[in-house]
């Protein structure tokens, strides 16, 4: 399948990007759309943890209240496009459609996210699949 295949370092060098900056584009983190099966999509400051151990995710207004977490070991996956039930029910279409990708996780979390930018979205989606390679 698409999502579990893992980014080169040519992949990561098209983009402009070496895997030292992975690590450094994900610590420094950014603020996404958090789709969710219920509800409206809300503003999510996403980043790594220091310690490389967890993705997490905070209210854009307040970077000290997490609002969730996942371990990186727990992620296996990366899946561009309207590729979850809560981005499907976005009524995203066209341009924007490539905006979204979704982080799979074995403990049943799916995290929905769409991007500012087709840019952003490919960044963050070769550098979190080069993080889990």
């Amino acid at each position: 399948k698409t999502y579990l295949r893992a980014a080169s370092e040519t992949e990561l060098q098209a983009l402009g990007l070496r895997p030292v900056h992975v690590e450094n584009l994900l610590k420094q983190g950014a603020i996404f759309r958090k789709h969710n099966l219920h509800g409206k999509p809300v503003e999510r400051f996403i980043t790594l943890s220091q310690d490389l151990q967890y993705l997490q995710w905070f209210p854009v207004e307040d970077h000290t209240k997490m609002s969730g977490k996942v371990s990186v070991s727990d992620i296996f996956g990366v899946r561009t496009g309207l590729s979850s039930a809560a981005l499907k029910r976005s009524g995203l279409t066209g341009a924007k459609i490539k905006l979204c990708f979704t982080v799979y996780c074995s403990n049943d979390v799916l995290l929905s996210l769409e991007a500012a930018s087709p840019e952003q979205c490919e960044e963050w989606v070769s550098s979190l699949r080069y993080l889990i390679s």
